[in-house]
């Protein structure tokens, strides 16, 4: 998980919100479970929080297929039904993320929001052993996060060590360039290349940058 921008609601919310949170209210009491998604994950609103996201999953940092993304209420409709179009409540999620842990056991003032900058930062509280995510300094904020949204699940560990291995096979190659060229530094362009594994557009970015900051201050 890193800081995100948000950006400017978009349009189709401005103009439709009211409208939808009143009439998804009305169905609410008459049993309805669950708001409309092609509302909230209405196509406008996907567009604008990939680009929040960079084609990521807002808590993993998983890169996703528009087959794979869904869209999530940071706080459940069952915890705050009319919060159901608020721009600032909808985050691209990967399905494993957006399948959290309920409001009652981790409620979402007490875990990291990316978006919300009156919170911690996630650079802040979370931090990385090799593949495996853990609370930095012990932060109770990053433990909660990581329990409510179980960033530390199998299958994401799993991914990252593939993408630990694409950097480590990376690293090597350009060593071995070094040591045949008898150079000592990289190269502009190969200390970019390395660099580029922690920009925010890059899977799993907070990781490398917890790495690269221990290997290459």
């Amino acid at each position: 998980m890193i800081s995100l921008e948000c950006p400017p609601e978009p349009p189709i919310l401005v103009t439709k919100k009211s409208v939808w949170t009143r009439k998804w209210l009305e169905q609410l009491a008459k049993g309805k479970s669950r708001p409309e998604s092609k509302q909230y994950a209405h196509p406008q609103v996907r567009e604008h929080l990939r680009a929040m996201t960079r084609h990521k999953c807002a808590y993993c940092e998983r890169t996703l297929r528009e087959n794979e993304e869904e869209v999530d209420h940071f706080v459940s409709v069952h915890t705050r039904a009319e919060w159901a179009f608020r721009w600032e409540n909808l985050h691209l999620s990967c399905r494993g993320c957006n399948d959290k842990l309920p409001d009652v056991s981790y409620p979402p003032d007490t875990v990291l929001d990316p978006a919300d900058r009156s919170r911690p930062r996630p650079e802040d509280c979370l931090c990385f052993e090799r593949e495996c995510v853990r609370p930095r300094s012990e932060s109770q904020w990053g433990d909660r996060t990581i329990q409510k949204f179980r960033l530390d699940r199998g299958d994401l560990d799993l991914d990252r060590s593939r993408a630990l291995l694409d950097f480590n096979e990376t690293l090597r190659g350009i060593q071995g360039r070094l040591i045949r060229e008898q150079r000592t530094r990289m190269t502009p362009e190969k200390d970019e290349r390395i660099r580029s594994f922690a920009s925010p557009s890059h899977a799993f970015s907070a990781m490398f940058q917890s790495y690269l900051n221990r290997v290459a201050p």
